[in-house]
């Protein structure tokens, strides 16, 4: 997860500074079955690589919980041989934590001692590793609306070990999750907000990773109006999600929203105050997937691991 991080901060860096094409990815929804399709392409200019994810993330019937699959296939960008064929999701769920990871070492209190997780899914496991690689986390408190799945994943993270806490608490209500978390973060495919925004303390860090469709909306307008700092992983965020409605009525201009890029590279500021709130949007840069995987297939060449494919 640490070098994962470190491969978010490259990939943003290369976006923000211009050096990747942009905008050409598609999302498509499907309800018969229910879910999304992705087609996410990524170019890094001059020679440094191309590649392109497909994703599709559809409701298990059974289980009721999304299931994500999907394979990236990456090419040299000077020859246009193909290179390697990774397993998605893996990359997918490990990009997505790290960028979390990302956003809270930029933007969080170096102190931050409590995290909050909305959510209990796939997704959220990598969050909260994210979380507790880049400050010492010593609580998390957990909110989901399913208590027996929120019960199944303080079991898991807690027999993970390393630096993920043993003190884990579930909630009973959304005040009581971030009633004292220094850090909030959400991976949910909520549509409507999951707290109020008035009940979060002066210095607190929110990240809302889950909901990648124009209709999703994890926090309120409560939120982001308190937040000294509003971050997105892409511009084109800022017209759907949580950030449309504030945009509209005017409580925040366009312009007053960074690029987690921007704050790589010091163009525009991370955390400045210690009481200051701080929100970040990720649902995710074509980009993340090219680079984390071009770091991935570097690491297999040189362990030996997978097959060599004639084609």
């Amino acid at each position: 997860m640490r070098d994962a991080i470190g491969w978010q901060r490259e990939a943003f860096a290369l976006y923000s500074e211009g050096r990747v094409e942009r905008g050409l990815h598609k999302w498509i929804k499907t309800n018969n079955p229910h879910g999304l399709i992705g087609f996410l392409p990524g170019v890094i200019r001059d020679g440094g690589g191309f590649g392109i994810k497909m994703l599709s993330a559809f409701t298990d019937e059974a289980t009721r919980r999304y299931v994500t699959l999907g394979m990236v296939l990456v090419a040299n960008g000077s020859t246009g041989e193909p290179r390697g064929l990774l397993e998605g999701g893996t990359v997918t769920d490990l990009r997505t934590g790290a960028a979390s990871g990302l956003a809270i070492d930029l933007l969080a209190r170096r102190d931050a001692r409590v995290g909050a997780m909305f959510g209990a899914g796939h997704v959220a496991h990598n969050q909260v590793e994210a979380m507790c690689e880049v400050r010492d986390i010593a609580t998390v408190w957990v909110f989901s609306r399913t208590r027996s799945r929120a019960l199944e994943f303080i079991e898991a993270m807690r027999a993970k070990g390393g630096r993920i806490p043993k003190d884990w608490r579930l909630a009973s209500t959304p005040r009581e999750a971030i009633a004292e978390a220094d850090i909030v973060v959400t991976a949910t495919t909520s549509s409507t907000p999951l707290f109020d925004g008035r009940d979060l303390r002066p210095g607190t860090c929110v990240v809302a990773a889950g909901g990648c469709v124009p209709e999703s909306g994890e926090v309120d307008v409560e939120t982001i109006r308190r937040s000294a700092k509003v971050v997105v992983d892409m511009r084109e965020t800022c017209a759907c999600g949580e950030l449309a409605v504030p945009i509209a009525r005017g409580i925040i201009g366009e312009d007053a929203v960074a690029e987690l890029g921007e704050v790589v590279v010091g163009t525009r500021p991370g955390r400045e105050h210690e009481d200051e709130i701080a929100f970040c949007k990720t649902i995710g840069v074509p980009i993340q997937d090219l680079v984390t995987a071009q770091h991935l297939l570097a690491r297999a060449e040189a362990l030996g691991v997978g097959c060599i494919v004639e084609l």
